[in-house]
């Protein structure tokens, strides 16, 4: 039950528990960190009602091509933000470890098993008595529970860091053309 790195010596279970654990903790750290891009997004939303309002009364009509293209594109950059941080956000189902009760049925079944044939089986083959038996394979049990949902779990977790990484991006490319359309905003006004 043991892994051996180098020359150090893991306790396979510990492990896939921390690991399992860490996991967890990030998936909580990651849907915190969506706070941020979400008022961001909130403002950029409220910009756009700001420079929609003012578009029929738009007093030079040469800049007002330049005006809509950068409002239209930014609109465009505003709505991908948006659908980026609902894709970072939603739709994904972590796996957990069982609940106590189906836990409670496992180590029964598991019990019962080595109950059953451990004078069959186990007794001459082993050195170990049943009870060291029985641990051991409910033991090895959760950490295959605990293997499992690491593995999906921190699929889930990269994935969610990318698409806020994407988010991020997306929104500073949409500061950017909101000074453009600003810009071209007050050099009308003015």
């Amino acid at each position: 039950m043991n892994i051996y790195i180098g020359v150090i010596k893991i306790d396979k279970f510990t492990l896939f528990e921390k690991m399992y654990y860490q996991e967890i903790e990030q998936k909580e750290k990651i849907n915190s960190r969506t706070s941020i891009p979400l008022s961001v997004i909130f403002l950029l939303v409220a910009s756009l009602g700001f420079f929609f309002k003012d578009i029929k009364k738009f007093p030079n009509a040469t800049w007002v091509g330049y005006y809509k293209i950068s409002l239209a594109a930014y609109c465009i950059l505003v709505c991908m933000d948006i659908v980026l941080v609902c894709v970072a956000y939603y739709g994904y189902s972590y796996k957990y470890i069982q609940s106590p009760v189906i836990l409670e049925k496992d180590y029964k079944i598991i019990d019962k098993y080595f109950n059953d044939n451990y004078e069959k089986y186990f007794k001459i083959n082993t050195n170990k008595t049943k009870e060291e038996l029985i641990i051991s394979g409910f033991k090895d049990h959760l950490c295959d529970q605990y293997a499992t949902c690491t593995e999906n779990n921190t699929k889930l977790n990269e994935k969610k860091l990318i698409y806020l990484r994407y988010t991020g991006w997306l929104i500073m490319a949409s500061i950017v053309l909101c000074a453009i359309t600003y810009l071209i905003y007050i050099l009308n006004y003015n």
